[in-house]
């Protein structure tokens, strides 16, 4: 049996709950849309957990970004566990079948959408803490304890 069949929402929130450190930086990719940056962490407690955060932003549209974080699952996969969304498309849950327009929205894992073979973070919610990339991470970092992804915005800075 993988491990992803047997998650649960106690231990997603200890994976949340961990503090974490950013570990390498990798340098910025433009792309003919979009630019790309990207930075591996780890858990600083004893399980030693393996994290990499990711951004994108659209050259095209401000509003067009998205900020995340996924966990290396002790099988190998890289799983997805929140999505930090800008305004730029609107998005529906498929587990309560709530349309959000053209607002910030969260992303975030659930057992609900892993059980049903759902893409693992199909729910969102609004969020009205960010508007923009920049402070997409401020709450990345707040939510999911990575003391020093703040402390080190230059070496993660994507900009227009």
């Amino acid at each position: 049996m993988s491990f992803i069949e047997t998650v649960d929402n106690a231990f997603l929130e200890r994976l949340r709950l961990q503090p974490k450190r950013v570990t390498s930086w990798i340098k910025d990719k433009v792309e003919a849309k979009h630019r790309r940056s990207s930075c591996d962490v780890a858990s600083l407690a004893e399980s030693g957990q393996l994290f990499r955060i990711y951004l994108r932003q659209s050259l095209i549209l401000a509003d067009n970004f998205s900020c995340g974080i996924e966990w290396k699952s002790p099988d190998g996969e890289w799983i997805s566990l929140a999505r930090y969304n800008g305004s730029s498309h609107p998005h529906t849950n498929k587990l309560d079948l709530k349309e959000m327009k053209n607002v910030c929205h969260v992303h975030r894992i659930t057992v609900e959408s892993i059980q049903n073979g759902w893409e693992y973070d199909n729910f969102a919610a609004p969020c009205d803490d960010y508007s923009d990339l920049e402070g997409a991470k401020v709450c990345l970092s707040r939510d999911f304890h990575v003391d020093d992804l703040i402390d080190s915005l230059q070496q993660l800075r994507l900009t227009l």
